[in-house]
């Protein structure tokens, strides 16, 4: 074998310093390009999320025969069922927000400071009965004081997101 036969089987370090250059400058590109989500659109999808959640619970609550129950606090939700003359947590079924979300629930134009959850704290506010009813609330999420989204739901169990006057 001749010696410039050798010499051209790899790389040298320099081709590798410059591909590992590109590739590092098109992905800072690609991260500097990606839309940075807003506190507004985050709240908006904490919403939409238990918007979508709610019928699998009202499907799973008349498929049971079981009461059903969303507790809500400033900091996040937390869906429930009813076991005997208490309640238990569903697995799996806490959500907590960051910090600079703020939950505030209104059932029957009651703010959440007053709306009893039942005898001890941990009772659920919001009711899913096991005939598909619901108890209508409207859950409004903050971004500081800024209204980022409301949902909106009725005794049927349906689901309306309603977005802020601009």
């Amino acid at each position: 074998m001749s010696r410039t036969s050798c010499r051209q089987r790899g790389f040298t370090l320099i081709e590798m310093m410059l591909v590992v250059a590109i590739v590092g400058i098109t992905a800072s590109v690609v991260l500097m390009a990606l839309p940075d989500i807003s506190p507004q659109q985050q709240g908006r999808e904490v919403l939409a999320r238990l918007a979508d959640t709610l019928p699998g619970q009202r499907r799973e609550a008349m498929a049971q025969g079981r009461t059903f129950g969303l507790l809500i606090r400033p900091h996040g939700y937390q869906f429930m069922v009813q076991q005997g003359a208490g309640w238990q947590k569903l697995p799996a079924a806490e959500v907590r927000l960051m910090k600079e979300i703020v939950l505030t629930l209104n059932q029957q134009d009651l703010p959440m400071e007053e709306v009893a959850p039942g005898e001890d704290d941990n009772s659920p506010q919001v009711r899913i009965y096991p005939g598909g009813e619901v108890t209508p609330f409207t859950l409004s999420a903050f971004i500081g004081k800024q209204l980022a989204t409301t949902l909106s739901v009725n005794e049927a169990g349906e689901t309306a997101l309603l977005e802020p006057a601009p």
